[in-house]
């Protein structure tokens, strides 16, 4: 059917859509009002077809495929140069593994209060986002790329703040489920030989000033107990 006629259909369908629904409102169940509530699911689908898009499913399927972060931002990459070029569909594949290893890292990094997972994990997303900068066959989608990291790196500015908030949190609630000041004791020195191994894995300024602040909480408990214990 002719694109003009389908519209011109379609607003004619709409139009009794319109009067149908206000024929429902106006007209007694008696008198009717059952053939109005018919009419206007009738028409209303068929408007809906009438003016649905036909290339939106195949457009869907073929011409985008949507990387997700809610805090990175969504990206779309082009499918189309897959088809002429062997090596951006070989790419296209390696880039959704990595991108959803890089997801399924920040889950992680997000949630942890294990110092050795957290940087594992950061190291690893900061390795496969390399990866796919290195690998990547033509201009356009590396810049997709650059833009991507920008905002991942954005995202993990608080990461290793808000991490050591969360496993300062840990350790205290560890503190409490010990009776004896020498265990707790004990507890902030192995908090504080993980701190001192990690040091140098802290880059951010939110990290690092965080890092400075914990340490001086553990410092100050560890000084308290020793001197309760007389170590």
């Amino acid at each position: 059917m002719d694109k003009v006629l389908k519209r011109i259909i379609g607003v004619f369908t709409g139009f009794l859509t319109l009067g149908g629904v206000g024929a429902f409102f106006t007209t007694e169940m008696n008198d009717g009002g059952v053939a109005y509530v018919i009419m206007p699911v009738v028409f209303g689908v068929a408007t809906v077809l009438l003016f649905r898009n036909p290339k939106q499913k195949t457009d869907l399927n073929k011409s985008e495929k949507k990387i997700d972060s809610s805090l990175m931002g969504e990206r779309t990459f082009s499918h189309e140069d897959a088809i002429l070029d062997p090596r951006v569909s070989m790419y296209l594949a390696q880039f959704d593994n990595g991108i959803r290893i890089i997801q399924d890292c920040m889950e992680i990094i997000q949630s942890t209060h294990n110092f050795d997972t957290f940087f594992m994990r950061k190291e690893l997303s900061y390795e496969k986002l390399q990866t796919l900068r290195e690998d990547c066959p033509n201009e356009e989608l590396e810049e997709s790329i650059r833009e991507f990291q920008r905002s991942f790196e954005t995202l993990m500015l608080i990461q290793e703040a808000e991490f050591l908030h969360r496993s300062f949190d840990k350790l205290i609630e560890s503190v409490d489920s010990v009776k004896t000041d020498k265990a707790k004791l004990r507890r902030f020195h192995e908090y504080m030989s993980l701190m001192e191994r990690y040091r140098t894995d802290f880059h951010t300024p939110f990290g690092l000033a965080e890092y400075e602040v914990t340490r001086q909480k553990v410092l100050s408990a560890i000084s308290y107990l020793e001197e309760k214990t007389d170590v």
